[in-house]
């Protein structure tokens, strides 16, 4: 049986539970008072499988099925409406967090874009003197460029520590069930890097849009 069960594809983990570690599991379950019942050895042996994380609700269900239909078999036990409630929240909650997210990235392209428009505002007389010298606009974008390329790396740095902390110690104490959901693509350095270059491009959207336009309408008057 144990063979038949780890040769599925769906199946990333198996253990085996005898009779006696039944009953410790019980105990362990129930607490004080539940030794008379686990002594009267009614609990059977058993088998803890575990599913891969990229299987979906559907494919348990039916290995469930099959599984069922096993000689042998007694019970399979597989709470089907928690998991697709879970799911569904999970979905929905997804919904909620992309426009939430894009909602905040254009708030934070307007942030950075009124940034350097007060920074080229402040700067203004500092520019005109060198286009009178010759400097092209390109060239005094740059700069400008390069300081939205460090508010986005400060910024997405900042983030990702705060979710890092979060998740791994923060959260977990007070949810202690979130263990059970992993990190984006299974590594947590997925979601910082992405968080990072996403923050720098950020930077760089909102410093350009913002240097074009007022670093081109800047005039020099002779």
């Amino acid at each position: 049986m144990e063979d038949v069960i780890v040769s599925k594809p769906e199946v990333s983990g198996l253990s085996y539970i005898s009779k006696d570690s039944a009953s410790k599991v019980f105990q362990q379950e129930f607490g004080m008072g539940s030794e008379a019942i686990a002594s009267l050895d009614f609990l059977p042996a058993s088998f803890r499988v575990v599913i891969a994380d990229e299987v979906s609700v559907i494919q348990v269900d039916s290995l469930v099925q099959e599984f069922r239909s096993y000689e042998g078999v007694d019970e399979v036990r597989f709470n089907l409406a928690l998991l697709e409630t879970i799911e569904e929240r999970t979905d929905m909650l997804m919904i909620a967090g992309v426009s939430i997210g894009i909602f905040i990235l254009l708030v934070a392209i307007v942030l950075v874009f009124n940034t350097i428009r007060l920074t080229i505002y402040a700067k203004r007389d500092l520019i005109r003197a060198m286009k009178l010298v010759g400097a092209t606009n390109s060239f005094i974008r740059r700069p400008f460029l390069v300081e939205g390329i460090l508010q986005g790396i400060i910024a997405g740095s900042f983030a990702a520590i705060v979710i890092t902390i979060g998740f791994e110690w923060l959260i977990p104490i007070y949810i202690p069930q979130i263990d059970e959901l992993s990190w984006p693509y299974g590594e947590w350095y997925y979601l910082v890097g992405s968080l990072i270059i996403l923050s720098i491009l950020m930077g760089l959207w909102g410093s350009r849009l913002a240097a074009r336009k007022f670093i081109r309408d800047t005039k020099v008057h002779s």
